[in-house]
């Protein structure tokens, strides 16, 4: 039976790691790879004025985003989704694109295309980088629904 791999993309050096990973170790094996990057789904601003100083604020609430702004956003995804499978070589059997908060997009594509296995590179970013934004790596280890093998 064919294994499904679900490789997780951006344009970051871990990402290309892992996609490379991806191509050597399972070369000579019957599997199937599917290409995801996933983009955080834009936020419109809007300039605002006050104690001498300019800000910007959120038109909507945080995450909510035009219809354009994440069409936009989505063709962006594949377009950096196609430059990082171009750039590594990795022999993606699908390319897949989402928008939205990249855990649980990645958690939904697992699921939603049956993969058997979820790569992501891993940025070790440090600990005082990872306690301000956090990792997806990290999270997706305790929160995906299927195994995930990290790539340093």
């Amino acid at each position: 039976m064919k294994k499904r791999i679900l490789v997780a993309l951006d344009d970051s050096d871990a990402s290309q790691r892992a996609a490379r990973f991806v191509n050597e170790f399972f070369d000579n094996t019957e599997h199937e790879v599917i290409g995801l990057n996933v983009s955080a789904a834009p936020v419109s601003w809007i300039p605002s004025v006050g104690y001498g100083e300019v800000y910007a604020f959120p038109v909507a609430p945080a995450g909510v985003a035009t219809p354009e702004e994440i069409k936009d956003a989505e063709v962006q995804a594949v377009e950096a989704a196609t430059q990082t499978v171009e750039e590594t070589g990795l022999e993606a059997d699908e390319r897949y694109a989402a928008v939205g908060e990249v855990v649980g997009e990645i958690c939904r594509a697992a699921l939603d295309h049956e993969v058997d296995l979820i790569v992501v590179g891993s940025h070790d970013k440090g600990a005082f980088k990872r306690f301000i934004s956090g990792s997806v790596s990290t999270t997706l280890v305790h929160e995906a629904p299927r195994p995930v093998l990290v790539v340093r």
